[in-house]
């Protein structure tokens, strides 16, 4: 039981940072679009070996673009978050 509450909570806090984080993508143009996918798929693909981008199917493919989002709004807030100390 200790541990279901504990993987609920983590899955509570894991919901708010992703929606926290796409809030910050949509306000601040952060979203990766698909030219900006399809370019960064093919030097993915291009340095693991693959033939091209198509190999990695459409599930990486969404998945490759939360993570860029993730990055790009993690850079963001590493350049612009004013860190106070109470």
């Amino acid at each position: 039981e200790e541990f279901e509450n504990e993987m609920v909570t983590w899955a509570e806090n894991s919901a708010k940072q992703a929606m926290a984080f796409q809030a910050i993508a949509n306000r601040e143009s952060l979203n990766i679009d698909d030219a900006k996918l399809t370019e960064e798929l093919e030097v993915y693909a291009q340095n693991y070996g693959y033939e091209s981008a198509d190999e990695l199917g459409a599930d990486v493919a969404e998945d490759y673009r939360e993570y860029l989002m993730f990055m790009g709004v993690m850079d963001y807030l590493k350049e612009n978050a004013q860190v106070t100390v109470k």
